[in-house]
């Protein structure tokens, strides 16, 4: 079967798949929405550009990239990539439409929309600028991303997503696909911000060879209606992976699934999460590490803290030893802050709000050494900006 052959024969299988779903009501709103045809939208500059390098998209159809293709990097659209036949091994390499309804989706409507990026053995790039934007009330978002760092290489990609504040009924699907050579890092920022009625569903699947890091740095503090965000890594010989998340839930319903497969030997993994819960949100953490690689090792630690009576916070974290070599842990936790805490700072001057505001950004301020001080420095914004909200 040869590369084009292939794409076409994943979008017969998810033709398969939604053919069966006849009584799934979501996904069939989805895909008639999907059938839609989207109005042209001018485009403009809605993201701020941390550096040249980004690939920006406005809902489904509009997209404006750098398009670099050197010895050391390609930057281009997915698009691109398939019309071209670029490297076409990649795609679905790590995702399978039959795996979940929403895959399939991706396959049908929207496998070749997002950004490609291939850095060269020795490279290093970063960090590079996606953000996808939703403008059209009703509209539903389909993104496709593939990441290729080669052996010795490294990609810093700092992602925002983002639905302007009053437009109402927009989904969000995407899947983005990183595949590390031996001896690389990859880092990647994730920034989500939508609004009180947006659906979203995205799937973070991550290969990294032997030797290679991997840093992942989730955080998102906006209402919405619902979230379904998952994330599977798998690491080879004396791989990491240092993935953290903070969810400021503020109305709406918010899980995270996180998994981290220790195939290699002396692979490591620490899974970090920070959840706030406000506005009467729901909030599930559901953590899983799998040690399968001798001598691997893994500890999960997820606390949350509720700042109202009607919100919730699950968490659920989950640990699997195939081998008696290994080494893993788990600390879960959930409270509220104290009220000696509070009386404390309000005795130095601070109101209330002003207390709980310092009191969240203690919280939430996760230290990530391997992060760049480019990527600290925005970090720091996000956080600053987090710890302002009024709790109540």
């Amino acid at each position: 079967m040869n590369k084009h052959n292939r794409l076409e024969y994943i979008r017969k299988r998810a033709d398969e798949v939604l053919s069966k779903l006849k009584h799934d009501g979501e996904i069939l709103e989805l895909i008639a929405k999907s059938e839609i045809e989207l109005p042209q939208i001018p485009y403009y500059e809605a993201c701020e550009l941390e550096g040249p390098l980004y690939y920006s998209m406005i809902d489904r159809a509009n997209e404006k990239y750098s398009n670099i293709q050197t010895s050391n990097l390609i930057l281009t659209s997915l698009r691109r990539v398939v019309m071209e036949e670029i490297d076409l091994d990649n795609l679905w390499s790590l995702a399978q439409p039959e795996e979940d309804p929403h895959l399939a989706l991706i396959a049908k409507y929207g496998d070749d929309r997002g950004a490609y990026i291939r850095v060269r053995r020795g490279s290093k790039v970063g960090p590079v600028r996606t953000c996808y934007i939703s403008r059209t009330p009703g509209s539903v978002q389909f993104v496709h991303n593939v990441y290729v760092v080669e052996d010795n290489a490294e990609l810093q990609v700092l992602s925002t997503c983002l639905a302007e504040k009053y437009i109402p009924e927009i989904s969000h699907i995407s899947l983005t696909e990183v595949i590390l050579g031996e001896n690389s890092r990859f880092t990647m920022i994730m920034y989500h911000s939508w609004n009180e009625t947006t659906k979203l569903w995205s799937s973070l699947r991550i290969l990294a060879g032997p030797r290679s890091k991997v840093t992942i740095l989730y955080i998102t503090h906006t209402p919405i209606g619902k979230m379904d965000g998952e994330s599977k890594i798998i690491l080879k010989d004396e791989s990491s992976l240092n993935y953290s998340s903070i969810i400021y839930g503020r109305g709406g319903y918010y899980k995270s699934r996180v998994e981290s497969y220790l195939e290699g030997s002396n692979s490591n993994s620490i899974i970090i999460s920070r959840i706030i819960g406000s506005l009467g949100s729901q909030v599930e953490s559901i953590t899983k590490i799998v040690a399968e690689g001798s001598d691997s090792r893994g500890h999960i630690e997820c606390l949350g803290i509720t700042l109202d009576p009607k919100s919730r916070i699950v968490t659920v974290p989950a640990l699997e030893a195939k081998r008696d070599d290994v080494q893993l842990s788990h600390e879960a936790a959930i409270g509220k802050f104290s009220e000696e805490e509070l009386v404390y700072l309000m005795s130095k001057g601070l109101t209330e709000d002003e207390a709980k505001q310092v009191l969240v950004r203690g919280f939430v301020s996760i230290e990530i050494p391997e992060l760049p001080q480019t990527l600290k420095n925005i970090v720091d914004r996000i956080v600053q900006k987090l710890s302002k909200y009024q709790s109540i």
